[in-house]
């Protein structure tokens, strides 16, 4: 578990009480992630695929908290070849989407990667999720790339994003 220091620091008016956590998954908690998938992507990957990225070293996938590990709103992986890391998902549930979760999991994100050695993360994002874009560009992500058909449920280009951290 990693607790993170600021809580809630913008929202402070509502929810005093919420202490945002970052909760490691491994493969036994895969299906925690496996139900955010389903509930948040077009595409989600499938159980196995949940359960058998968990199992190589180079990877890892987050659960985010904001009750210390009772209700799950969102979750993230990523591949961690220090000094680099890619972010392959992140998702918050739709009830808690636009109130700076999100901002929070990734400021969380980004300070454990600084942590393990990582200076350099990149992403791609579907160039209709306007909302996800605005997040990362307001990170400090700078887009640089274009990939062409890089979805395959529906043939959607992707906006390839890097940042220093």
């Amino acid at each position: 578990m990693y607790i993170m220091s600021e809580t809630c620091s913008f929202y402070a008016e509502k929810c005093e009480n919420i202490r945002p956590t970052l909760i490691s998954l491994q493969p036994e908690t895969a299906a925690l992630w496996h139900d955010i998938e389903t509930t948040c992507f077009q595409a989600p990957w499938s159980m196995e695929s949940c359960s058998d990225f968990l199992t190589e070293r180079t990877n890892h996938a987050w659960a985010f908290s904001l009750d210390s590990g009772k209700t799950f709103i969102g979750a993230a992986a990523l591949q961690v070849l220090p000094p680099e890391a890619e972010l392959l998902r992140l998702a918050i549930k739709e009830p808690f989407r636009r109130h700076g979760y999100g901002r929070q999991f990734m400021t969380a994100l980004i300070k454990w990667l600084r942590d393990e050695g990582v200076n350099q993360m990149w992403l791609e994002v579907r160039v209709s999720n306007e909302p996800a874009i605005s997040l990362y560009e307001s990170l400090g992500f700078k887009r640089n790339g274009l990939r062409k058909r890089y979805y395959k449920n529906n043939g959607e280009d992707a906006y390839t994003y890097g940042r220093t951290i």
